[in-house]
């Protein structure tokens, strides 16, 4: 027996996924509507919390504004959801970065960086450049010829006096 729920969050499932993980710097942009017109509002935090449920994936970003934490959840395959972008890497050893909370300042916002590389998810395939150096561009360098400096002589002492006057002790 089909399980007609599951079929159904199939269907709304986008097909685009973002790679991020909790600890990344994302951009995420949000239709809004006011009345009959809607725009696009663009929401730039960092992933303090993920849950992976299917359809129903949702994601918490946390930024700073005026010096006052917000968090904001968001459903990934909301067709609100216009665009993400993931902006910066982050590495951290927690699921959930509830600590950030009660940090204050640049405390609050300071996450290790990681070496993971970004992908740019975008409709048009991006063609790599390669640039190749002809060996006529390759200059060479002239061999260096070594010198060796001359070796200082140590200086030479002059002699003591021997006509100096010694002190002498006097017991009182």
């Amino acid at each position: 027996m089909t399980n007609y729920i599951e079929v159904l969050e199939k269907e709304q499932e986008k097909k685009i996924e973002v790679e991020m993980h909790v600890g990344d710097t994302v951009a995420i942009s949000q239709i809004i509507a006011e009345g009959d017109k809607q725009r696009v509002q663009k929401y730039e935090g960092t992933v303090t919390k993920m849950s992976n449920n299917h359809s129903k994936k949702t994601v918490t970003i946390r930024k700073i504004i005026d010096s006052i934490g917000v968090e904001k959840t968001f459903l990934i395959h909301s067709p609100l959801i216009k665009k993400i972008k993931v902006l910066k890497k982050g590495k951290v050893r927690r699921a959930r970065l509830f600590y950030l909370r009660d940090r204050v300042g640049l405390k609050a916002r300071r996450i290790k960086g990681s070496n993971r590389q970004i992908k740019d998810v975008s409709e048009e395939p991006k063609k790599e450049v390669t640039q190749e150096v002809k060996s006529e561009e390759k200059q060479e360098v002239a061999p260096v010829a070594k010198v060796e400096a001359p070796v200082a002589q140590p200086a030479v002492e002059a002699p003591k006096a021997e006509n100096t006057p010694k002190k002498t002790e006097t017991k009182a």
